[in-house]
């Protein structure tokens, strides 16, 4: 967790969180608070009648609402950049101009209207390295992104170190490994989401391959701390950012099966791609900001199933 120290150096400090009604900001906003420093949220839609914050209402896209915003966008000390978009679509005709209309122009055009700005963190994505050349994969691994999201987001990485060089603030890039926990919507393309969908409605849960590839997915708490920790270091650098324990497809699908108490069995289907394990090494965010994952995966998905089966109930 945090030292009194560390605690210290949030108080007063003032920090907006963009994409603050995503899953993340959800639980980083109440997170920063609860440390002492004044966070307003940033994001087309409110997180919620039952978080209190600062809210500011805008589109990072669109330069008229960044304007109204105004004054209240001038002191910010600290951003954490959490707004993004999230398909990770191979398809450059149709989906390429959104993204990097959302993830790089919108970054930029935020920077803009943030002249007091002196530390940025950065929610960048495990899927800037594309196929993994070697296991663990650290930050020195070489960057192929293989999808429209993992390009983007090394994109607006390097946007970032540029604008670091010109001003003088510092940037710390998290390359976050795939998140899951109680917040994540249901069905899309995450595995674990889908999966316990399926399982709580009896239903399939199809593999793709033989379910051997293994990831050290990243519990949502422990992306938040990963994510404080970030923020409390005033220093550039990039840092991996993974779970404790590295699992396959298969052993998270039955889990899933187990802790739900569904009756279903996994359906195999044949896969044209290759099974790779993609396990992010995580060494430097421990040595460098002190991250410390505690969250394993039994605890998590049991989490995730029981958050599942409340809102399912509501």
């Amino acid at each position: 967790m945090f030292s009194s120290k560390q605690i210290k150096a949030l108080e007063g400090r003032k920090v907006l969180v963009t994409g603050c009604s995503g899953q993340l900001g959800k639980r980083l906003i109440v997170k920063l608070a609860s440390v002492g420093a004044k966070v307003s949220g940033m994001d087309i839609i409110p997180p919620g009648e039952d978080i209190k914050l600062d809210f500011i209402r805008c589109d990072i896209r669109n330069q008229s609402d960044l304007k109204k915003a105004g004054k209240r966008l001038e002191k910010m000390d600290i951003l954490i950049h959490l707004a993004s978009a999230i398909k990770d679509s191979k398809d450059i005709l149709n989906d390429a101009v959104p993204s990097i209309d959302l993830n790089v122009t919108g970054t930029l055009n935020l920077l803009e209207h943030l002249p007091s700005l002196r530390h940025v963190c950065f929610t960048s994505s495990y899927m800037v390295y594309g196929s993994p050349g070697y296991n663990p994969v650290d930050e020195l691994h070489p960057t192929d992104p293989q999808n429209i999201y993992g390009a983007c987001k090394l994109a607006t990485e390097k946007y970032l170190r540029v604008w670091s060089r010109g001003c003088g603030s510092s940037v710390g890039i998290l390359r976050l490994m795939g998140v899951y926990g109680p917040g994540t919507p249901p069905g899309g393309g995450r595995a674990i989401p889908r999966f316990i969908e399926k399982a709580m409605k009896n239903e399939p849960l199809v593999i793709h391959g033989k379910g051997r590839s293994r990831r050290n997915y990243v519990y949502i708490d422990d992306a938040v701390d990963a994510i404080v920790h970030a923020a409390l270091s005033p220093k550039s650098g990039v840092w991996n950012i993974g779970g404790p324990e590295a699992w396959s497809v298969k052993e998270i699908a039955s889990a899933i099966i187990a802790f739900s108490g569904s009756d279903v069995e996994p359906e195999y289907i044949v896969a044209a791609d290759h099974e790779l394990d993609f396990i992010c090494d995580i060494s430097r965010a421990k040595k460098e900001l002190g991250f410390k994952p505690e969250t394993g995966m039994k605890e998590g998905l049991n989490a995730e199933i029981a958050h599942y089966s409340t809102r399912d109930a509501r």
